[in-house]
């Protein structure tokens, strides 16, 4: 199902977002939501917190599919990239950001 996306000024994104605990039907669901309103949006990641879940899941666009995270932890970071990058929650904002090229999560 789409969900509306959090947009500024709401507070809601600062939320701490909480551990997945369990892997059920609920979370599933979740997924599913983050997926389509990904999809709707034509965004290239979703967070839950961006459609007011705080819990610790993200769902990324790459090369071979959707990527999805659940409590992900980086555990090591390399490089430096900078990229124009855009964001959801600001839709009519752009930032010029530096980032790591590389990281690896568990």
């Amino acid at each position: 199902m789409i969900k509306e996306l959090i947009t500024y000024p709401d507070e809601r994104i600062k939320y701490v977002s909480a551990d997945v605990r369990k892997f059920d039907d609920e979370l599933f669901k979740l997924l599913e939501n983050m997926r389509d309103t990904m999809e709707h949006y034509q965004l290239d990641a979703i967070t839950a917190i961006q459609i007011a879940v705080p819990a610790c899941a993200i769902i990324i666009k790459t090369e071979s599919g959707l990527l999805e995270l659940i409590n992900p932890r980086i555990l090591v970071t390399d490089g430096e990239v900078i990229a124009e990058e855009i964001s959801a929650y600001y839709p009519d904002f752009t930032a010029i950001l530096k980032r790591h090229d590389r990281i690896k999560v568990v």
